[in-house]
């Protein structure tokens, strides 16, 4: 929103912008005779942004045939090998099923797991030393 024309917010906001780029400025309104400015901090960030992970670095998780039924059929794809483990939680983000996958190579692999959960919505999360994937999950009895 932009405050309506007034050479007194126009000073004001030219002033602030000689002054300090970074800030930027807001109209709030109008205060009986005067218009209300807002000035809000703006910092730009300096840090470099992390680097990108491709895709074949990262773990992806899928849920195949969602909805479930009690057994619950899990494709992941791990960049590295290593120990794996899948984690159901609840609504509440309570844990409600944790299954080890075992020692899983580089590459896809699909796992079938019966958790015994009832009727519901899910999040499933699958990690491996540093990395995790997570996914939803609707599970039908």
């Amino acid at each position: 929103m932009v405050a309506p024309p007034n050479t007194r917010n126009e000073i004001a906001v030219d002033l602030l912008r000689q002054l300090d780029p970074t800030r930027l400025l807001l109209y709030g309104g109008q205060i009986g005779q005067y218009p209300e400015l807002q000035v809000l901090q703006w910092e730009r960030d300096r840090t470099p942004p992390p680097p990108l992970v491709p895709p074949s670095d990262r773990m992806r998780l899928s849920v195949l045939a969602n909805p479930s039924l009690s057994t619950v059929r899990l494709s992941v794809h791990v960049p590295a090998g290593g120990e794996a483990i899948a984690e159901f939680f609840d609504i509440g983000g309570r844990r409600v099923f944790r299954a080890p996958l075992g020692s899983l190579t580089s590459g896809p692999h699909v796992r079938s797991i019966a958790t015994g959960l009832g009727t519901g919505l899910y999040w499933v999360r699958v990690r491996q030393g540093a990395q995790e994937a997570k996914s939803r999950i609707a599970i039908l009895n």
